[in-house]
């Protein structure tokens, strides 16, 4: 087993939270947006080594997020997200977007908040509340303009709750939309005019237009079915939702709204994410201790690995494909952490983290000269 960090030291608390944030130079932040942009246009450089793979990874429990390097697993630095100390306010979902060079993060408890950061420095931007109940996945638009965020709040009674649109230029909500009861991830197409909603109360996902969700299309799907992590084909024409309560992945038609296959994974899947090539989905199990490789031009599991770690959750593929970056959620008396897999499921290495590990999405930034 390779590269297991030392246990991580005393979180950073977040510039800005202590007064002594500053805005980052404009000019600063440009070149790092001349730099990547060209990887969202053109995919990921070929030549990896002028480039560090740097991982965003929640802890809900303990109110952090680790960046740990993806290649060698060590802990480069904490950020602690915890506006409210001596309560767990819980960052839970992160994205990353290369075009525009920032990266952002949920707080989901006290006051749900939407944290936008500079993937070059790390270096809080800004954070804006949101107007609902419990902030739980950030769905980026493929230009990295404007995020959807729903209300994953499970105790309304029967009634919708939001998803809250955000422009993060301004960090400002612009506003809400009410589709179903507890979404809790929302996906823009490729296409960033059509998204796809998991509902999980109501068993259903949804396909709507986030500027006139009026004409919403709807997928029913049989009671329990509970789904809740989304992930789209690169050309638009499907969808796939994690299905937690039938321990499946189900395909739906990215125009129609029609479902049009499933597949078996292992129990209670939760996220999924796309290979960088598009012919794979990895697949985190969070009560099997597992991770599914699912074929997505037959749709058929072919590989399922287990996880040294109890309730996987977070799942993201490397930037070259050849390699998945896995969290677990940890016992309720133990350590959570993050894995690094090979396609063949070898264990390439393997770092405790905090308690009730989420989330992970992972970013490229050049690499400092030696």
């Amino acid at each position: 087993m390779r590269g297991a960090s030392p246990a991580p030291g005393r979180p950073r608390p977040v510039a800005g939270l202590t007064g002594s944030w500053r805005p980052p130079i404009r000019g600063t932040v440009a070149l790092w947006v001349a730099v990547l942009s060209p990887l969202a246009a053109c995919g990921f450089p070929s030549d990896p080594d002028p480039w560090t793979e740097k991982l965003y990874v929640t802890s809900g429990f303990d109110d952090r997020v680790y960046v740990v390097n993806g290649t060698t697993g060590i802990v480069l630095d904490t950020l602690r997200l915890d506006p409210r100390l001596g309560e767990v306010d819980e960052p839970h979902g992160v994205a990353v977007h290369l075009g525009t060079g920032y990266w952002y993060a949920t707080v989901s408890h006290g006051t749900p908040t939407l944290w936008k950061f500079e993937l070059a420095t790390d270096r809080l931007v800004g954070r804006v509340a949101l107007p609902q109940t419990g902030a739980s996945r950030i769905g980026l638009r493929p230009d990295g303009r404007t995020a959807l965020i729903p209300d994953y709040f499970r105790g309304a009674g029967g009634r919708p709750t939001s998803v809250a649109i955000v422009s993060l230029d301004e960090l400002e909500v612009r506003g809400t939309v009410e589709l179903c009861e507890a979404p809790h991830d929302a996906a823009y197409a490729p296409d960033g005019r059509r998204a796809a909603l998991t509902c999980s109360l109501s068993d259903e996902v949804v396909l709507f237009d986030p500027e006139d969700s009026t004409a919403a299309q709807r997928t029913p799907l049989e009671p329990g079915a509970r789904p809740m992590n989304l992930a789209w084909s690169h050309d638009g024409s499907r969808v796939f939702a994690s299905l937690m309560g039938k321990d499946q992945v189900v395909q739906i038609d990215g125009a129609s709204g029609v479902a049009q296959g499933r597949v078996d994974t292992g129990e209670a899947p939760a996220q999924i994410a796309l290979e960088p090539d598009g012919t794979r989905l990895a697949v985190a199990n969070r009560r099997g201790g597992t991770v599914s490789l699912v074929d997505t031009r037959g749709l058929r599991e072919t590989r399922r690995i287990p996880v040294p770690g109890p309730s996987p959750h977070g799942v993201a593929w490397s930037a070259s494909g050849d390699r998945l970056f896995v969290t677990y959620e940890g016992a309720t008396d133990g350590t959570g952490g993050i894995i690094s897999l090979d396609v063949e499921g070898t264990v390439l290495w393997h770092t405790p983290l905090g308690a009730y590990v989420l989330g992970v999405a992972s970013g490229l930034v050049p690499t400092p000269p030696r």
